[in-house]
């Protein structure tokens, strides 16, 4: 009978790939609560003076929540939930969250305020804090749009990845389409964040409201005081 013998792992080297899959960083303390009501929970969304509520998704879905509450009841303002497709581990360079435009004005109902300069100067901080940090973001574009190609106001909004020259352009795009002049600059490395809600003023309209997170070096005031100079164009 031939012996078998085992050959050891070769050591690694200079040319060897190692392969990692990334290793989420601790919970946040405070999202235990939400967590053990909904493990769908991903973040907590604030706007002064118009919401202060969870954020949840399902991965590859982006039906549940639009007519599930974040109680899992069925209901037809759903929930916020960010788009099936986004990754927090590793993060993607533009997180959506989608929101319905209730009439009632709960839930996405009054974001469209952000298209009037006057909200804008006045709510010009957005906080939107993660499973894994918390987070202020400054707003730099918002219009309405359709998501009907071949419509001549369609707008593709969901990309999630990439490299300097696509995001670059993708930040022109949203600026050139911003119906407000926002004197907020936007440069690779920046993480970005859509808040998307239905809009009725075109076909499969929706609003997008386009926002950046603040940098180490920024503060809340601060990005508030450049936003107060906005401008309808």
């Amino acid at each position: 009978m031939p012996i078998v013998e085992d050959e050891p792992i070769p050591t690694p080297n200079a040319d060897t790939l190692v392969y990692a899959l990334p290793t989420p960083p601790p919970v946040q303390a405070s999202f235990e609560a939400l967590l053990a009501s909904n493990p769908d929970t991903v973040g907590f969304l604030e706007i002064e003076e118009m919401l202060s509520l969870p954020v949840v998704q399902r991965e590859n879905d982006n039906d549940y929540y639009l007519n599930h509450t974040f109680d899992g009841d069925e209901a037809l303002e759903g929930a916020l939930f960010m788009d099936g497709l986004n990754r927090l581990v590793p993060e993607d360079d533009c997180l959506i969250v989608y929101g319905h435009n209730m009439k009632n004005k709960t839930m996405f109902g009054r974001l469209s305020s952000f298209g009037d300069v006057t909200w804008l100067r006045q709510h010009s901080i957005v906080h939107f804090d993660t499973l894994y940090e918390n987070r202020s973001y400054v707003p730099f574009a918002a219009f309405s749009a359709s998501t009907t190609p071949g419509n001549r106001r369609y707008f593709d909004v969901r990309q999630f990845i990439f490299d300097e020259v696509e995001f670059d352009k993708f930040v022109l795009k949203l600026q050139s389409r911003s119906t407000l002049r926002i004197p907020v600059d936007v440069r690779y490395g920046d993480h970005l964040l859509l808040l998307v809600t239905c809009d009725y003023t075109t076909d499969a309209g929706r609003f997008i409201l386009a926002l950046r997170q603040l940098r180490p070096d920024e503060t809340d005031a601060g990005m508030w005081a450049r936003v107060v100079e906005a401008e309808a164009k």
